[in-house]
């Protein structure tokens, strides 16, 4: 695990009891400007962050994708106007019923760069809450 993976699990953003709303929780920074906690949207809370069977990689291919985002949060490192997101869910129409309609469903890259939004913890990309779509994404094909 990389040293950025590891950070992100180092910085708590749900609360400890679960009596306590998550949205009652504000955004706070760090001296740094990082955010430590976070409330989500109303979408973000409401649109999925998992499916139900994770598709598996193979060695190569995971290796290639925590390089890659690896050397990516490194090179944006201290940008806190830039997020480098992997294998998160990204909405991108924000019609999306799972039941209603499956075919507009989310796509989930690998590796995924948005410039001009807040680097802070989520659980998925919601295009029409941060204001625009990624500005880079890489999928690693298997053999």
């Amino acid at each position: 695990m990389t040293e950025a993976m590891r950070n992100l699990f180092r910085q708590p953003d749900v609360p400890a009891s679960a009596d306590v709303p998550a949205s009652s929780y504000k955004r706070e920074r760090s001296a740094n400007g990082a955010a430590l906690r976070w409330t989500p949207g109303p979408d973000e809370r409401r649109l999925p962050s998992c499916e139900d069977e994770p598709v598996p990689q193979n060695t190569r291919q995971f290796v290639a994708v925590v390089d890659c985002f690896d050397s990516l949060q490194r090179h944006w490192l201290g940008r806190r106007d830039v997020f480098v997101g992997a294998d998160q869910f990204v909405y991108w129409d924000p019609t999306y019923d799972k039941r209603k309609n499956p075919a507009n469903s989310p796509a989930a890259p690998d590796v995924y760069v948005a410039f001009g939004v807040a680097n802070r913890h989520r659980n998925s990309y919601v295009v029409w809450e941060e204001g625009k779509p990624p500005d880079f994404v890489l999928e690693v094909v298997s053999p």
